[in-house]
């Protein structure tokens, strides 16, 4: 299994956390399954080999190249045979930046990215398809965001969002929605529409996502803590809270969670 990341240039750095592949031989007579979770983010995928199966319906995939919306819970991957996957993966506002499509229109789907940006998805297509060295998909990936960025109109409630979205990440998730709003100079219902518009999901659910990330972020730092310590550091109520919140978000407990998973934040780390 080969792992590889790169970070993006100072254009589009605003607007893309990372890029970043993975290969991976499966044994044909099993499968490889991988619980995906909430990690605040929206990505862009191309798989090339067997693609996945998924448990939820509307994250199959009907193409090799799809954006992954923000998610309100988990599913599963199942993995066989050859596989490899590149992605994109976007800072959580800037999504609309390069399509003009609200992220709503994402939220716990799969999208073949052909139906939003057809001409410019076939040939981002052929291009990974015709590379196997990860600097070149970089490179065609970053040449199709920029070309994006230039052609798709401002997006002024995006970069509102973004100031937001600071301050959600500097409070791990810690911060209620009014506040928000008001640091936003906007009134509560109007800015759960665009941020529902901008990010993909209600700020209530984002905010129980990165939550739930920041709980992750603090087993992996403090691995002899205990759950109930880890709940009120992640601002919860109590460990029945983190509870509750887990088993919605993942489908297990706290304790499951830390013992079958591995214990890395998408968001924090």
């Amino acid at each position: 299994m080969n792992f590889a990341t790169a970070m993006p240039s100072i254009t589009l750095a605003p607007h893309i956390k990372q890029y970043w592949a993975l290969e991976s031989c499966v044994d044909p007579a099993g499968t490889y399954s991988q619980r995906i979770v909430p990690s605040g983010f929206t990505e862009l995928m191309f798989y090339s080999g067997t693609l996945p199966s998924v448990s939820d319906a509307k994250r199959a995939f009907a193409s090799p190249l799809t954006i992954s919306g923000q998610q309100n819970s988990y599913y599963d991957l199942h993995i066989s045979g050859k596989m490899s996957v590149f992605s994109i993966v976007f800072k959580p506002h800037a999504l609309m930046m390069f399509f003009d499509v609200p992220a709503s229109e994402f939220a716990d789907r799969t999208v073949c990215l052909t139906e939003i940006a057809r001409d410019d998805a076939a040939r981002l297509s052929d291009k990974l398809q015709g590379s196997t060295d990860f600097d070149d998909k970089v490179a065609a990936a970053e040449a199709f965001l920029i070309n994006r960025l230039h052609q798709n109109k401002k997006h002024f409630a995006s970069e509102r969002i973004s100031h937001s979205m600071q301050h959600i990440a500097a409070r791990c998730g810690i911060i209620n929605v009014e506040s928000l709003a008001e640091t936003a100079c906007l009134s509560r219902r109007q800015f759960d529409r665009t941020f529902t518009e901008t990010i993909g999901i209600r700020p209530k659910a984002y905010l129980r996502a990165i939550r739930f990330q920041y709980a992750i972020y603090q087993k992996s730092c403090n691995p002899g803590e205990s759950l109930t310590s880890i709940a009120y550091a992640s601002g919860y109520y109590d460990q029945a809270h983190m509870t509750n919140e887990f088993r919605q978000l993942s489908g297990l407990s706290p304790k499951q969670y830390f013992k079958d998973c591995e214990i890395h934040s998408d968001f924090f780390g």
